[in-house]
């Protein structure tokens, strides 16, 4: 409920700053992408204790409009774990296609849009854990699923937007792991789901709306 209303507030103050903005043109491009870094050590006692654990992700994504407020595009995805509490690597790829629709709120700058997107993502885990043989898990997925937002022209070239909680999504998963060069587990997983209250999820970026051609 409090992110409700600090995200009902935010739409409302920057609503009422009138700022002229044109439709999304047939032929325009549209850059973004998220990344994001932690970094986190924790100290038992001794500097010889001391364990730090990364984490790196980056998803740059392009995307065309087909026809105006409609764009059809493409993202990459790359990450990177490491960690020693407990000691594993872990480097992640994904590849996904979608289609977002937008509509915009008269020359607020606001757009709501409706994004649709079917991913991909593959990883590879290497586990040392102490007096145990080193583990490899290989995994892939698919996924599909819809998703809405709200974006705001900050120019007529750059937008802020935020995105919410997939409203529907399906998807499957197969992993596989080896001890020694020897297959001792296997997992295979689907799931579905449809959420429209549930927990509320955040996800912030910026958009480059590159000029039609």
């Amino acid at each position: 409920m409090k992110n409700l209303l600090i995200f009902t507030f935010i739409f409302i103050f920057i609503t009422s700053a009138q700022f002229s903005i044109a439709q999304i043109d047939k032929g325009s491009g549209l850059l973004g992408g998220s990344v994001n870094f932690s970094s986190q050590m924790s100290k038992n006692g001794s500097a010889a204790e001391e364990k730090t654990n990364n984490y790196f992700y980056i998803s740059p994504s392009y995307g065309k409009a087909v026809r105006q407020n409609i764009v059809l595009g493409a993202d990459l995805s790359f990450g990177n774990e490491k960690l020693e509490t407990p000691d594993y690597r872990r480097n992640i790829y994904g590849a996904g296609i979608f289609v977002r629709k937008y509509h915009n709120f008269g020359t607020s700058g606001f757009y709501f849009f409706m994004q649709g997107r079917l991913g991909t993502q593959f990883s590879n885990t290497t586990y040392d854990p102490a007096n145990n043989p080193e583990a490899k898990e290989k995994m892939r997925s698919v996924s599909l699923g819809i998703q809405p937002g709200i974006s705001y022209a900050l120019t007529p070239r750059v937008q802020v937007e935020t995105g919410l909680n997939d409203l529907f999504h399906i998807g499957y998963s197969h992993a596989e792991r080896k001890a020694g060069g020897t297959v001792v587990q296997k997992n295979r997983s689907f799931n579905a789901g449809v959420n429209f209250v549930g927990n509320l999820q955040w996800s912030i970026g910026f958009r480059f709306l590159l000029a039609a051609r």
